[in-house]
């Protein structure tokens, strides 16, 4: 998604990040630099979803695929670069449904799910915004009162 959105800025889908560049660093100025849409109510939803993860994705060829080197191999795991990376949507389903390696479990709680990803991110920043911002899209909660507990499910 990050590569997305990386890719559509550089490519000039948008003027706002050389907008943004040129305010900063050129002009230097203070106020808020003119960006296009300038109001957050005239931002269109299909645009956006148009614009970064259509018309720019790895699977189209018109954004970089992320991978591993070839000389990482899956049995190196202390050398995995994906370790400084935020956990992709596919990786946080997979430890909310249980088939994550790490998950010990087929329920969890949205508590564990970012105490689990803090501990393998190391505590990378952004993480739990992330996690949070997929298990509001992708997720809904199943209460259950004998255990006081708000459970995870993935919604399918």
């Amino acid at each position: 998604m990050e590569m997305n959105i990386a890719t559509a800025f550089c490519s000039g889908a948008t003027p706002d990040f050389e907008t943004g560049v040129r305010a900063v660093l050129v002009d230097k100025i203070k106020e808020r630099p003119n960006w296009t849409p300038s109001r957050l109510e005239d931002v269109n939803d299909s645009e956006i979803l148009k614009t970064f993860f259509s018309t720019y994705t790895p699977e189209a060829g018109t954004a970089p695929k992320l991978a591993p080197p070839d000389y990482l191999t899956s049995a190196d795991k202390l050398m995995d670069p994906m370790r400084f990376a935020l956990p992709t949507e596919a990786e946080i389903r997979s430890m909310v449904d249980g088939s994550h390696k790490s998950s010990g479990a087929t329920e969890i709680t949205l508590d564990e799910l970012l105490a689990k990803f803090d501990i393998l991110r190391n505590g990378k920043i952004g993480v739990r915004e992330k996690i949070l911002e997929v298990v509001e899209r992708k997720c809904i909660f199943e209460e259950d009162k004998h255990m006081d507990k708000k459970w995870l499910k993935w919604k399918h």
